[in-house]
């Protein structure tokens, strides 16, 4: 439940059923997926960009592809048998994954039309689209974030000590390193 405009009530409609979306804040993109066939998706699927949930308008352009990855995948052979699930969410679901090549074209608006595919593009896990973090959440005239890569390393344990490391993005400063 959110909170409303207006005065104080203590009598309510409900919905039939719950919304897809609870709450649209500006920035937000709705894009139409339009297909044949619905297969296994529901309404509140989870779409999805390398098994996480997108929450990054930023990376939906013009040339982003999008496919069908709800159920499960079999294969069989003389080794045995294969399963494959994207998530037990879309296992339950159904969900919808997204590419974006390198040179997917601008960013697109609400309302966008994209077809679903049954399959993923056959090289999409090459692709790795350069997507500019956001200049709205910076003061004006604030330089963007220049992220580095890093690597952490550390001994664990007191006697017999095991090497460890971790590595990813972190941002420089004035108090320090920001990262993960």
């Amino acid at each position: 439940m959110l909170p409303g405009d207006g005065p104080r009530r203590r009598d309510f409609v409900g919905l039939a059923a719950p919304p897809v979306v609870e709450r649209q804040d500006p920035g937000d993109l709705e894009v139409i997926l339009t297909t044949s066939a619905r297969g296994g998706l529901r309404r509140g699927a989870p779409v999805t960009f390398r098994q996480v949930t997108v929450a990054y308008a930023q990376l939906i352009r013009q040339g982003t592809r999008f496919w069908d990855v709800g159920g499960v995948e079999a294969t069989m052979g003389i080794t045995g048998m294969t399963l494959q699930v994207e998530s037990l969410e879309a296992l339950l679901a159904g969900g919808v994954a997204l590419a974006t090549p390198e040179d997917a074209g601008d960013v697109v608006r609400t309302g966008h039309r994209f077809e679903l595919e049954p399959e993923p593009p056959e090289d999409w896990v090459t692709w790795q689209p350069l997507v500019v973090i956001g200049s709205d959440l910076l003061p004006p005239g604030a330089p963007l974030p220049a992220p580095l890569r890093a690597k952490s390393g550390w001994t664990k344990g007191r006697w017999i000590g095991r090497q460890k490391s971790r590595q990813g993005w972190v941002l420089q400063t004035d108090e320090g390193v920001l990262g993960p």
